[in-house]
């Protein structure tokens, strides 16, 4: 694994979004659609709002990258303050990242240390069972490029969308979701800002942050 050249590597923001903005347009077609992102996936609803915000009913920030004028890249937000004390799994990388151009972690990994490492960092908390179902349902490499990419979201098409801000009270992986983070410093929105935020302790349970998205009001 620690060698193995990745077909992610080549994956940019640029093609998230296009992919996602596809399926996006596939789903209008059928009535309103609420696109909700979760960690890196952040950095797309952005970019996706930003290019077609007239087919988004509402977008959902969950547990989610949220670039701003100040930290424009996912790179950035895991570099900010608020993740002084996050637990980044450093020693769990396999290979080079640079030459890689993945970061690549293990989730099937049967090693004792590096399982405890991964449950408190994103899973403390849950019980064993649905700490094995998140682990299976990761991938093992994530793209390099797309943490660099830029994923502002603008005043005159992501800055009219109402936005659902979901918060994981007990993830210990790095936490994108701040205010400074959500809410992009300098920028101005027409009509203002319309953001809710919302605390889970259990995002395992996923009827749980279903109902807090859809009790949001959607005006």
């Amino acid at each position: 694994m620690a060698t193995e050249p990745s077909p992610v590597a080549a994956l940019s923001l640029d093609d998230y979004e296009k992919h996602v903005t596809h399926i996006v347009r596939r789903a209008a077609a059928h009535g309103p659609v609420i696109l909700v992102g979760h960690r890196l996936g952040g950095a797309t609803v952005s970019r996706v709002s930003n290019s077609v915000p007239q087919l988004l009913h509402h977008i959902c920030y969950m547990a989610a990258f949220c670039p701003s004028p100040a930290l424009p890249s996912p790179d950035a937000c895991t570099a900010a303050p608020e993740n002084a004390n996050a637990l980044i799994p450093f020693d769990l990388i396999i290979g080079d990242p640079e030459q890689l151009g993945v970061m690549r972690l293990n989730p099937r990994t049967g090693d004792a240390r590096d399982l405890k490492a991964l449950r408190e960092m994103m899973c403390a908390g849950y019980p064993d069972d649905a700490f094995r179902q998140r682990l299976g349902s990761m991938q093992t490499d994530e793209s390099t490029t797309a943490y660099a990419g830029r994923a502002v979201g603008r005043a005159e098409t992501w800055g009219r969308l109402p936005r659902t801000c979901l918060r994981f009270g007990k993830d210990r992986s790095p936490r994108p979701m701040r205010w400074r983070l959500t809410t992009p410093s300098g920028s101005t929105t027409s009509p203002p800002l319309r953001t809710s935020a919302r605390w889970t302790r259990h995002p395992w349970r996923s009827s749980g942050w279903r109902d807090l998205i859809l009790g949001t009001r959607w005006k």
